[in-house]
């Protein structure tokens, strides 16, 4: 038998076979069980709601930093097409000091 080699698993039976034994330890013991898997529950919840949240975030700020950098490159080969400033801020909407330090 299993809990005659595993010293736990033969405690666990014993404890097992006691709250078995008396309906209302019974009832306690699965309430408490219960209440511990919800528990669980909620935290696995909450773990994934907040991962979640964080993907959103990091995709959005992804999106925002590779929408700058193609701005910036595209004011980078307008500007070596001989565009003017004045048309590239127009096209990228980026503002004239970045432009003009793009030329540097």
């Amino acid at each position: 038998m299993l809990s005659k080699k595993n010293p736990q698993v033969g405690k666990a039976v014993v404890r097992l076979m006691e709250l078995s034994n008396d309906e209302r330890t019974r009832l306690l013991y699965e309430s408490q069980q219960k209440m511990e898997w919800d528990n669980l529950a909620r935290e696995r919840a909450a773990r994934k709601e907040g991962l979640s949240e964080g993907r959103k975030e990091g995709l959005s700020e992804g999106r925002k930093e590779g929408l700058s950098e193609g701005r910036i490159e595209i004011a980078k080969k307008a500007l070596s097409k001989g565009s003017s400033v004045e048309f590239i801020q127009e096209i990228t909407g980026l503002d004239t000091e970045t432009i003009q330090s793009l030329k540097e």
